[in-house]
């Protein structure tokens, strides 16, 4: 699939426990590599959200929402979630849905 097809996409924001700024960064950058490689993710991408080291804003980008949902009930998605559980918890959904339905600035 091309950069330019559709596919769907996931952003959520996730607020950092308080003491852990500093760590998760080794553990989302394992996740980061670890996602990537998957055929089924398009990308993957964490930054903080607004400058504020306390909150990633984080974009998933899959070729598909069957995909999507497949991914999400594998163990290593599980695995790796219940990691994340000791360094941050979801703050907001933002989008979830076909790319297709955002605005294109091309």
């Amino acid at each position: 699939m091309s950069a330019n097809m559709a596919g769907f996409v996931v952003v959520d924001v996730w607020k950092v426990k308080p003491g852990k700024e500093e760590s998760i960064k080794e553990v989302l950058a394992a996740a980061h590599r670890k996602f990537s490689e998957r055929p089924e993710i398009l990308s993957v991408d964490y930054c903080l959200a607004g400058g504020d080291p306390s909150r990633y804003l984080v974009v998933f980008r899959y070729t598909s929402e069957e995909a999507r949902e497949a991914f999400v009930q594998t163990e290593e998605l599980k695995a790796t979630m219940q990691t994340l559980q000791d360094y941050w918890d979801l703050d907001d959904v933002f989008v979830k849905g076909p790319a297709a339905d955002l605005p294109r600035f091309d």
